[in-house]
Order: structure tokens, then C-alpha cells, then sequence
């Protein structure tokens, strides 16, 4: 317990003396942080893309994926998706992705994923499921996306 207590107190004084000794910047610190920040927030800026479905038009979110960016690099594309088990349309494509699959558990209406390393798939309902995905991206606001995509195969366009 004194050793414990006294760890404490050691760390406490020293994170004192770092701080205090941090505490005067004289302009040039201050400067280089400033644009260190301005940097990394452009550099971590989120890339985002269009959907179109039958006319609807959608944003889309990139996930930070292998597959996303291979995805984003492609477009503009354009496809007539298949319809499959009332939530989700699907096109294989000719394209081979990078693939960083996993079991997601649940799906979200207005995801979009890849099955296994051709197969972009874009979900208009949400469920549970035990299959595996690569993550893609995901529609800002998918409300009425089930009616955008109708019942049948649909027309989709990607575009930045």
C-alpha cells in the first residue's frame, strides 16, 4: 500500500513539472501546433460519394477500408442491382476488392457493403445477420430508401 501511495505521489509531481514546464510556448510551439492540428484535420477529412437509386439521390460515407478506396477510385459507375430477400440489392461486378471481411452482426438500412471480394451490395432494411462483410459505406439518411429501390432490380449510380 505505500509503495502504491508513493507511485501515486511520484506520478502526480511529474505530470505537474510537464505541464508547468509546457506552459510557456513562446509563439513558435503555439504556431507549429496550430498547423499540425489544421493538418491533420484535412488529412482526416471524411470522403463521401453520391447514390442515386431510381432517380433518389443519397450521401454516402466512406468507411476507412482497402475496399472503400478502391470502391471511391472507380466512380462514376453505374449498375442495374439485382433485388435479393426484400432488403438489399446486389451486383457482381468484374472488379476484384480487397476484402477486410467481418461478421457484423446487425446490418443497418443504408449500408453498403462488399460480399466477398466482387460483390457490392446495398442494404435498404435493417437486420441481424451471421455473414460476413467488408465494410463500404454507409447513406447519411436513408429514410425512404425502401421506396427508392422498389421491389424490383434497380438503377444505381455512384458518383463523387
Amino acid at each position: 500500500m505505500k509503495f502504491y501511495a508513493m507511485a501515486l505521489l511520484i506520478m502526480a509531481a511529474a505530470s505537474s513539472a510537464l505541464t508547468t514546464g509546457c506552459a510557456d510556448t513562446g509563439g513558435i510551439s503555439s504556431d507549429i501546433s496550430s498547423s499540425t492540428v489544421q493538418t491533420q484535420q484535412s488529412e482526416n477529412k471524411e470522403e463521401t460519394m453520391t447514390v442515386t437509386v431510381n432517380g433518389e439521390s443519397y450521401t454516402v460515407h466512406f468507411y476507412d477500408t482497402e475496399a472503400a478506396e478502391k470502391f471511391g477510385s472507380m466512380l462514376p459507375v453505374s449498375f442495374t442491382m439485382s433485388e435479393l430477400n426484400g432488403n438489399e440489392k446486389y451486383i457482381y461486378t468484374d472488379t476484384k476488392f480487397p476484402t477486410s471481411a467481418e461478421k457484423v452482426g446487425s446490418i443497418k438500412k443504408g449500408e453498403i457493403m462488399l460480399y466477398g471480394d466482387n460483390c457490392i451490395v446495398l442494404f435498404y432494411d435493417s437486420f441481424s445477420t451471421p455473414y460476413s462483410y467488408t465494410r463500404i459505406g454507409y447513406i447519411e439518411n436513408a429514410d425512404g430508401l425502401e421506396n427508392a429501390v422498389g421491389k424490383q432490380d434497380a438503377q444505381v449510380k455512384f458518383d463523387k
